[in-house]
């Protein structure tokens, strides 16, 4: 439904970032985590708006948009907000838009192919939340590094989503 190349490269170049400057990295990371939120945010809302009549899961755009600007804003009011209210945070976030996106995966299997790249990206994004949740989340390297890493995949994810969308489209308007 919207552009997912977008939010897929910040989220790969976001993730390049932290596995490469791991140290030192928290506050920045925390700003870059609210920026990449506010960014895919205000594009879900966009795109709920713009395919509200067109779309069946138009709504979800729209709270996830909702959520992750929420979180955002979050972010940017309190940054010094660190260690476990920030993995309680981002882990919610986490298993909720997982949740979304394996629920739509799902919905979708019979309508579009590489409906499973999206049910793979909840999945990983389930699992993510629930590692965020268990594991105190500090600016330790190995945190850092697995909310980097967990960006990269999902981020790839997003990109390939892109690509089957763009090429579901193509083809669509070749038949007609």
């Amino acid at each position: 439904m919207v552009d997912c190349d977008a939010p897929g490269l910040i989220a790969i170049l976001f993730g390049i970032f932290a596995l490469v400057n791991p140290e030192g990295a928290g506050s920045l990371l925390v700003l870059i985590f609210g920026i990449f939120l506010l960014v895919d945010g205000l594009l879900n809302l966009i795109g709920s708006i713009l395919y509200y009549r067109t779309a069946v899961d138009w709504w979800v755009y729209l709270v996830i948009g909702m959520l992750e600007i929420g979180v955002a804003i979050i972010t940017f009011v309190r940054p010094e907000i660190t260690g476990t209210v920030l993995a309680i945070l981002i882990g919610l976030w986490a298993l909720f838009k997982g949740l979304i996106e394996l629920m739509a995966g799902i919905a979708l299997r019979d309508e579009v192919r590489g409906e499973w790249i999206l049910i793979l990206a909840g999945v990983l994004t389930i699992a993510f939340g629930v590692f965020a949740l268990m594991l105190p989340f500090t600016e330790s390297v190995a945190a850092i590094w697995m909310l980097g890493l967990y960006a990269m995949l999902n981020g790839t994810l997003w990109v390939v989503i892109g690509f089957e969308a763009r090429s579901l489209a193509s083809e669509l308007v070749e038949v007609e």
